[in-house]
């Protein structure tokens, strides 16, 4: 489920809420721009786990209104039931909505392809990085965002350090053909595969190399033993796979 759509649903459910209380509402399409950035902003980081209170989240939300907004000064404690309720409404309907599906919405063409949607920028320390370890082989440069297939993506976003949620805006088209890639694919995992076969062999020097070709500018305590150099490297290929 795209993040906009959550915000369309906090949305709703607290205008519902609003209704009850006699208070006026709009409808998502009918508010301005800058609150609708507000909503998915909120999703974001509620959806990132980056608020474990009520009161953090909505501290949060005060921070995103402008200088002039009536809400900016109140805090949590001087919010009446019903607005605390309307903050954990928001909470809630995106830790639910973040479960359902693990939070991603697959769009196919009339053959039951998959489509690329979501929009994954690349943050990777690399300049240039091709994907191989889900399959994409899509090839970013640093900071640039590309429509990628969601059951891709979501698994892409896990990885904070790497890959973040991109603006759609500013997306281009994958520059190969996301059903053509399975036999790559496969090849890279088998490569892969082999590296994590031949790291358990490994001594502290062999996996300084290794290090070293397949993952420059990575620096190791120098004291670091070779088990646990071994589990850094091992995730390393996760995060970065092998180029």
């Amino acid at each position: 489920m795209q993040r906009k759509a959550i915000a369309m649903i906090c949305h709703s459910a607290i205008m519902a809420l609003r209704s009850v209380r006699g208070m006026d509402v709009k409808a998502w399409d009918k508010e301005p721009a800058d609150k609708q950035e507000r909503y998915v902003a909120g999703v974001n980081e509620e959806a990132e786990g980056n608020l474990p209170t009520l009161e953090e989240s909505h501290d949060s939300w005060r921070a995103r209104l402008p200088e002039e907004h009536p809400e900016k000064g109140i805090t949590w404690d001087q919010l009446d039931d019903p607005e605390k309720a309307e903050r954990a409404i928001f909470s809630y309907v995106v830790a639910a909505c973040n479960k359902v599906q693990g939070a991603v919405t697959i769009v196919k063409d009339t053959e039951n392809n998959e489509i690329p949607t979501e929009a994954v920028k690349y943050i990777g320390h690399r300049a240039s990085y091709r994907d191989g370890v889900y399959g994409t082989n899509i090839t970013w440069q640093k900071g640039e965002t590309i429509l990628v297939q969601a059951s891709k993506a979501h698994l892409m976003f896990r990885h904070k350090d790497v890959w973040v949620m991109g603006d759609k805006a500013d997306a281009r088209a994958p520059d190969v053909d996301p059903l053509a890639t399975d036999k790559e694919q496969r090849a890279q995992e088998d490569r892969i595969q082999d590296a994590r076969d031949q790291l358990t062999r490994m001594d502290k020097d062999a996996m300084v190399k290794f290090a070293t070709h397949y993952f420059p500018g990575q620096k190791f305590h120098p004291n670091l033993g070779p088990e646990k150099m071994r589990a850094q490297l091992d995730k390393m290929i996760d995060q970065f796979g092998l180029i």
